[in-house]
């Protein structure tokens, strides 16, 4: 065998932050209640059945509303999620992260800009796989999950599968993110890995980049209550 150097490179990492906040049982539950009122009001309408979600959700529940920009100072657990969980993790990853995906540091003069929302699924709901175009990454806040989610994980938080599985292979509730890779060369292949589950627990923050195909899966009793932000970081000139 010949002599060689061998360098490996990975120029496009796909970063992914999990955070589970303690002692915000009160704090979900506030969240819960202020969702499913607001979705069952006649205060906004149900941005799920129109517009741009309308293809690609079914049965579950979106308020047509920016809910930070609307409720924030005037609804405390609104309020405390944007101060306590949305920002101090957004900067967070913005300190670990930026270099990565940009090749430039934090920029000391900068702001976020957010958009945040909420989702109400209610048993057998469903999103199709999406992104969220022109951001900088997505926040996916986990207030409430359904309390007897079967998942054939054995406790583990996060699972390889193969992309098309029977039903009964599948982990109720997870939250999918899909292989960017597999899924632009070879979709259709068996036997490859081409997403990854992962089982949140109530007050967990999971955080993806905004490119990143992602999606629910049902669950067949219960509710589940997400508060979803994406961010994106502009530079002060």
């Amino acid at each position: 065998m010949l002599k060689n150097h061998r360098n490996i490179y990975n120029p496009f990492p796909t970063i992914v932050h999990s955070i589970l906040f303690e002692d915000v049982e009160e704090l979900n539950k506030d969240l819960f209640k202020f969702v499913k009122d607001l979705t069952f009001s006649d205060e906004v309408k149900d941005a799920a059945t129109s517009g741009d979600y309308f293809l690609s959700t079914e049965g579950a529940s979106q308020p047509d509303v920016d809910i930070a920009e609307k409720y924030y100072g005037e609804v405390d657990c609104i309020t405390k999620f944007v101060d306590e969980i949305m920002l101090p993790a957004s900067e967070s990853w913005a300190e670990h992260h930026f270099m990565e995906l940009t090749g430039k540091p934090t920029p000391r003069t900068g702001h976020f800009n957010f958009t945040t929302w909420a989702t109400y699924y209610t048993p057998g709901s469903w999103q199709t796989p999406h992104i969220h175009r022109e951001k900088m990454f997505t926040g996916v806040y986990f207030a409430k999950m359904p309390d007897d989610k079967k998942s054939l994980t054995n406790g583990a938080h996060c699972t390889s599968t193969v992309q098309y599985q029977p039903p009964e292979m599948q982990n109720e509730g997870a939250f999918v993110i899909q292989n960017p890779h597999m899924q632009s060369t070879q979709p259709l292949i068996g036997g490859w890995i081409t997403q990854q589950e992962m089982m949140p627990k109530e007050g967990e923050l999971i955080i993806i980049p905004s490119w990143l195909s992602h999606y629910p899966k049902p669950f067949s009793s219960g509710e589940r209550c997400v508060i979803v932000f994406d961010a994106q970081y502009n530079i002060n000139k």
